[in-house]
């Protein structure tokens, strides 16, 4: 299900009327105020144009911000000052929102919940630890440590990616090019047909297979990717828990998520946050409709006095025994990231794989062109003009 914005107003149990905008889905939302004690009056989709989060912006933010109170500002004071020095215009109407939030007598957490595409829960749910604790320095020093981490995850994936998935378009493009267009032009040639055709041999049959197998290939890819489009989307439930059955597909596809939701889970439990809010809080970001509901059934254990360990899920045998040798929160919390380095490693160790795939695959392709243009065009070309030339 796709993630959008919401407008939602809510009462709190002292009756207090609360407006904010949150991302996600209405139900998710809803249920995760509800499960909260809030009564959700308005949960309604919410249009803006804005652009997409810049990590680089708002962890430079919360940097300057930490600088600005560690040298005595107010906070009011300091996210003023941090207004008039933005020099993107998009943000600093972001920073400007958050200021008059805050000169409003909300929270700073609160007020960071009018732009959730830029500040997500988990950053925002720290922040609100600190805010209870007192410890607004700690809290801002871990929100921007959460963000470094998930933006170096997105950059370096980025990085070890881009060459080789250029380096397959390409092998990929070349291979219908000149399946679709360059071969059946050559092979439809008067010179071709009527003298070159009998120079060719054996690789006629590989052009001929080439030319029909290729575009076939390309319909069936589409139809196959089409089929588990619509079937996810029905399914979604199902299809996600047979792909997390297949080692391959969970390291590429699953576990970078599955490092993100016990790292999550560390960070906001290390800022003090109770364990079952912490799971609230996770939850409601997941986008795996499996995982998610996995974690209604960790919630419900929770909430009941039941021991709860062994329900989280996609954890091997290792973790779940770490995760039941967990004696307190700040123990829970050091297992929690030693599981998020293990997801890590394992997502990191394909990653490091997919490139020598990628360009195996692409010059595997472009030898075989070669081949068949080699012993398909180019030889029986000289061949056919020498026997033009020895009959003159």
């Amino acid at each position: 299900m796709a993630l959008n914005k919401y407008r939602v107003e809510y009462l709190t149990p002292n009756g207090e009327l609360i407006r904010a905008i949150q991302i996600g889905t209405a139900e998710s939302i809803t249920d995760e105020l509800t499960d909260r004690g809030f009564t959700v009056l308005k949960c309604e989709r919410y249009f803006e144009l804005s652009l997409r989060r810049k990590e680089p912006l708002v962890i430079a933010f919360f940097k300057n911000l930490k600088s600005l109170l560690s040298a005595g500002y107010s906070l009011n004071r300091a996210v003023f000052l941090l207004v008039n020095a933005e020099n993107n215009l998009t943000f600093q109407k972001v920073i400007s929102d958050v200021r008059e939030g805050i000169e409003r007598g909300g929270s700073f957490s609160d007020s960071l919940s009018l732009h959730p595409e830029h500040f997500s829960l988990p950053v925002r749910m720290i922040v609100k630890s600190g805010e209870q604790s007192g410890r607004m320095l700690t809290a801002i020093t871990d929100a921007v440590g959460y963000m470094e981490k998930e933006l170096s995850l997105k950059k370096g994936v980025i990085s070890k990616m881009a060459g080789p998935l250029v380096v397959l378009a390409i092998g990929i493009m070349a291979l219908f090019f000149n399946t679709l267009y360059t071969i059946p032009k050559i092979m439809n040639t008067e010179f071709f047909q009527q003298i070159m055709a009998k120079q060719v041999g054996f690789a006629l049959t590989l052009i001929k297979i080439t030319t029909r197998v290729v575009p076939l290939m390309g319909i069936v890819f589409l139809l196959l990717a089409a089929g588990l489009v619509y079937a996810y989307r029905i399914y979604q439930d199902q299809v996600e828990r047979m792909l997390l059955k297949v080692p391959v597909i969970k390291d590429i596809f699953f576990n970078k998520e599955v490092f993100l939701i016990y790292f999550t889970l560390s960070r906001l439990i290390r800022a003090g946050i109770r364990v079952e809010e912490a799971v609230l809080t996770v939850k409601q970001g997941i986008r795996l409709k499996s995982v998610r509901d996995e974690f209604d059934r960790v919630l419900s254990l929770i909430r009941s006095g039941k021991t709860f360990y062994q329900s989280f899920p996609l954890l091997d045998e290792v973790e779940t025994a770490l995760l039941s040798g967990a004696t307190s929160a700040q123990k829970l919390a050091e297992v929690f990231e030693l599981v998020a380095q293990r997801k890590l490693d394992a997502y990191s160790s394909m990653v490091k794989k997919l490139p020598a795939i990628c360009q195996a695959f692409t010059y595997g392709v472009l030898i075989y062109l070669f081949f068949i243009l080699f012993l398909g065009i180019i030889v029986p070309y000289y061949k056919s003009i020498n026997v033009m030339m020895s009959k003159m």
